[in-house]
């Protein structure tokens, strides 16, 4: 029972590989692996990054800063993912076992 909780909870590397991908820009693989101030600091960049789309002339270059600094921090994230996928799996496997009492 307590190896199918942990197999049920714990995440995968290639899922979170995934959302890295295609959903990176609003750091759904951030959220993927409970790291959820990550998670709302990359919503924070992505809806400050299109409301300098509302200033004319220089909006775009505002855009462009803050794409580029998603963008850094996705390339980052691209090595830091199997660290925080172990981080969380572990994690996991330290709340199971201690909901069961063996520790």
């Amino acid at each position: 029972m307590v190896t199918s909780q942990i197999g049920r909870q714990s995440k995968s590397l290639g899922t979170a590989y995934l959302l890295w991908f295609f959903f990176g820009g609003f750091g759904m693989h951030r959220y993927y692996v409970a790291s959820y101030t990550a998670w709302r600091v990359y919503l924070i960049l992505f809806v400050f990054g299109m409301c300098w789309l509302a200033i004319p002339i220089i909006g775009w270059f505002g855009f462009l800063v803050n794409l580029s600094l998603i963008w850094l921090w996705e390339l980052v994230d691209a090595f830091l993912l199997p660290r925080l996928v172990r981080e969380y799996n572990a994690s996991v496997v330290f709340d199971v076992n201690a909901r069961a009492g063996r520790l």
